[in-house]
């Protein structure tokens, strides 16, 4: 341990140290006010509520705790051989659940499982040792509050190109899997990045398809990857939805792109306009594109110049839309009729309102009733 005196400004090191001589931070910032002081058990019940405390647990589990980020600790008192972990909290519980996982007040038989599948259990960790938690406060008000910014998502398919390509050799199939393990994800997440990273580079490879404004620094990789979560979407580019499962890897996919539709779908998603906005225009309209490249009349309106919302109209879209707006409609009904039974005095803006509703309704009824007569001639 360091020496000198409280709140003099000192030369930290990093050390190793037992893990029994850890303890968690009563005054955690991300701890409810209500667990403060807490003993074990109860911080680590509340940790096992956020089930991403599993995927950590699998993470280190797998790769080990990395020395490049030790915790960050102070002596609970000048006499005392026992710490206090100010940052770090969380991957003290996961070493902790590793090492014994029948401290897990829930979740004892995942926990356990990760625990028995796990290569690393760790008995020591890195630590730098200060002298006063005042000495840490700045730095952790850089890191949580104003320093770090995280990573966007395709600087994390980069990052997992990096693994991928590290250990795809060893694992094969369950290359995803073994990827999620390391970085403590899931291995769907994984492979929606991954696969939307080497779409990206077979947009780049193509020279953005002649879109002169993007670039690697200005497409939405998110909005990539969202819109090949769409069976549609991912079938109109040449990726067969059923077996989805067989892109283990960058060239099985690739080769399966359909160059032609693939312009289109980078185009209509990401080429502004003369009117500033891309044929995509929000995000939402996602819903509307996965159903106009499934349907011959509405993706030739489309192509031909049609908005994609009245694209849409030309598909299953409204029907589908028309049976949503009714139930909702039903549900607000039978909720307004639940909450009438309780009050005594409803208004003459309620009547009137109430009126409306019967009067639509009954329009709708004869609407949709005619048209079935007329289906039946």
């Amino acid at each position: 341990m360091m020496s000198g005196k409280k709140g003099e400004k000192k030369t930290v090191q990093l050390i190793s140290m037992p893990l029994d001589k850890l303890l968690f931070d009563p005054k955690n910032p991300r701890l409810p006010s209500n667990l403060h002081h807490s003993k074990e058990p109860e911080i680590l019940r509340w940790m096992l509520q956020d089930a991403t405390l599993i995927e950590l647990i699998a993470s280190i589990g797998s790769a080990g705790f990395f020395e490049a980020e030790p915790l960050l600790i102070v002596p609970i008192d000048d006499d005392s051989d026992e710490y206090i972990v100010i940052e770090g909290n969380r991957r003290l519980a996961s070493v902790k659940l590793l090492q014994n996982p029948m401290l897990a007040p829930i979740k004892t038989k995942s926990v356990s499982q990760v625990a028995a599948d796990s290569e690393h259990h760790p008995d020591h960790l890195p630590v730098v040792v200060y002298n006063d938690r005042n000495d840490i406060l700045d730095y952790l008000g850089y890191r949580h509050i104003t320093g770090i910014k995280e990573w966007s998502s395709l600087a994390k398919a980069k990052y997992m190109s990096q693994l991928y390509e590290a250990y795809f050799s060893q694992e094969g199939e369950d290359i995803f899997k073994k990827i999620a393990k390391l970085i403590g994800s899931r291995s769907d997440y994984v492979k929606k990045l991954l696969n939307g990273l080497w779409i990206f580079e077979e947009i780049r490879e193509h020279g953005y398809f002649g879109i002169k404004s993007l670039d690697e620094d200005t497409i939405d990789f998110s909005l990539l990857t969202t819109a090949i979560g769409y069976k549609g979407l991912k079938e109109f580019i040449g990726i067969d939805h059923e077996t989805l499962d067989d892109f283990t890897n960058k060239e099985t996919l690739c080769d399966n792109l359909i160059q032609d539709t693939l312009c289109e779908f980078t185009t209509w998603m990401f080429k502004e306009t003369d009117e500033g906005s891309t044929r995509l225009g929000e995000s939402r309209n996602l819903k509307y594109l996965n159903k106009v490249v499934q349907n011959t009349e509405a993706l030739s309106a489309f192509r031909g110049g049609q908005k994609i919302e009245k694209a849409a109209m030309l598909t299953s879209l409204p029907l589908e839309n028309l049976t949503l707006y009714l139930n909702e409609a039903i549900n607000s009904l039978e909720l307004a009729d639940e909450t009438l039974k309780i009050i005594d005095n409803p208004s003459k803006k309620q009547s009137k309102l109430a009126k409306g509703i019967f009067r639509i309704a009954k329009q709708l009824n004869g609407a949709i009733n005619a048209m079935l007569e007329k289906d039946e001639y």
